[in-house]
């Protein structure tokens, strides 16, 4: 167990008011942990492979014990910082909440825990959703980190096939496993949140015509859903490598990504 994946896990507070909770509980099942500490299933599952891949507990049936070497880490912290865990969480938890929400993480986390179960679906979705782009004539963009590529109604049917490699890369990258199936979740899931797009598209076209609204509408829809459907698929990434890549990500996309899109966007 290398260093740095403890100093990831301990990282986060939450994750160090969940460490706090354990040491006490010594095991507690996922449910009862989500209702003591306030925190929602998907968040609190994020948080627990995190600091599974530090060595810090063990899950196994639904059940989340501490390890030994969690209870000596939080006993070090709470040690040198008293107060560090004795603040309230109301107003944090609301906001994770809302960022849940937006950010589609609830779903990523469920696709995550389900594995192929979860995939038929998303298959079948970006499925239709691809059909929709084809039958709109609509070009498709797909933000991965730290680069966008536009697809144009000929190239649909590769865009799978590059995402999966792209993402199948990053993975290795950072797990140094080639995780075949999580790569496709990740592929699928991207794929999905864009497809929404279409939905947007053929809505405002119906409801607004084609008008200088619509088209504000339909540039600003374009550059969201691009924009968080690879955040929800850096909390896929985050999961199955037990790297808080998500929060990373998060930043870069806010200070630099959404930038240079509104730009792209300008230009057009």
């Amino acid at each position: 167990m290398s260093l740095s994946s403890i100093y990831l896990a301990i990282s986060s507070e939450r994750r160090l008011r969940i460490l706090s909770c354990l040491r006490s509980l010594r095991c507690a099942n996922i449910e009862d942990l989500s209702s003591r500490l306030k925190i929602s299933i998907p968040s609190l599952l994020y948080e627990l492979k995190i600091l599974q891949h530090g060595g810090l507990i063990e899950i196994e049936d639904g059940t989340v014990c501490i390890t030994d070497r969690g209870v000596n880490v939080i006993s070090k912290i709470s040690s040198l910082d008293q107060d560090i865990l004795s603040k309230t969480r109301t107003e944090e938890s609301k906001i994770h909440d809302m960022i849940n929400l937006v950010t589609f993480r609830t779903l990523a986390i469920y696709v995550a825990v389900t594995g192929y179960v979860g995939t038929l679906p998303l298959a079948l979705l970006t499925f239709l959703g691809l059909f929709l782009f084809y039958r709109f004539r609509i070009n498709l963009i797909v933000l991965v980190p730290f680069a966008f590529h536009t697809f144009n109604i000929y190239l649909l049917a590769v865009s799978p096939v590059v995402l999966y490699v792209y993402f199948l890369l990053v993975l290795w990258i950072l797990s140094r496993k080639f995780l075949v199936v999580e790569a496709l979740q990740c592929t699928l899931l991207a794929l999905c949140i864009v497809s929404l797009y279409a939905i947007v598209y053929y809505l405002s076209v119906s409801l607004l015509g084609i008008s200088t609204m619509s088209l504000m509408v339909l540039e600003a829809s374009k550059l969201i859903l691009s924009t968080l459907s690879i955040i929800s698929v850096s909390t896929l990434i985050s999961y199955h490598c037990g790297r808080p890549f998500e929060s990373v990500f998060l930043l870069t996309s806010l200070t630099l990504l959404i930038p240079c899109l509104l730009t792209y966007a300008l230009m057009r």
